[in-house]
């Protein structure tokens, strides 16, 4: 079972796992942690030993402690997850950092240039022809699959984005 570890008893800035997503991490950090997302976890603790101690910490704590489970299944053995994440650290006034020039939650702009565009394609098809109707059903049948696959094909485009990958390269810091 992962160690729980908690802000008032490691008040040294060595968590070097974040179990978070860019946009949350850009918005409060601990300073000198290293964004790994949970997409990358298994992969980046495939690099690492069994008995090395990797350090989870997400928002509240649930993910990273979901993480942790997977990671003990996987044979690691000294997996400290932040009880309370980030908030429980933030919360007892320890050093964190703000990236400055925050993104908007890639998400949200998912969101919103997908209902532009079936706003769009609906107005087109009541206006001009049905056959625009087509394109919003193209759109609306991507977001179950996007849910169920956890792939959202406009989420990657969006990351690739120049504009966010300099405020990621600006944001990753080693510990």
């Amino acid at each position: 079972m992962a160690t729980p570890i908690s802000p008032e008893n490691d008040r040294k800035s060595d968590l070097a796992v974040l179990d978070r997503e860019y946009p949350e991490y850009a918005s409060g950090a601990i300073e000198g942690s290293r964004l790994v997302t949970l997409s990358a976890v298994q992969r980046e603790a495939a690099q690492c030993k069994e008995d090395d101690p990797v350090p989870l910490v997400c928002r509240s704590g649930k993910r990273a402690a979901q993480t942790a489970t997977n990671l003990e299944r996987l044979g690691f053995q000294n997996v400290n997850v932040l009880h309370g994440g980030f908030e429980a650290w933030e919360a007892a006034g320890l050093p964190i950092q703000v990236q400055q020039n925050k993104p908007g939650a890639i998400h949200r702009h998912v969101s919103a240039i997908a209902g532009g565009t079936m706003m769009l394609f609906t107005l087109l098809g009541l206006l001009a022809s049905p056959w625009f109707f087509a394109g919003s059903l193209f759109i609306v049948a991507g977001l179950p699959y996007s849910g169920l696959a956890e792939v959202c094909s406009r989420e990657t485009a969006l990351e690739k984005l120049p504009w966010n990958q300099a405020s990621r390269a600006q944001c990753e810091i080693q510990p």
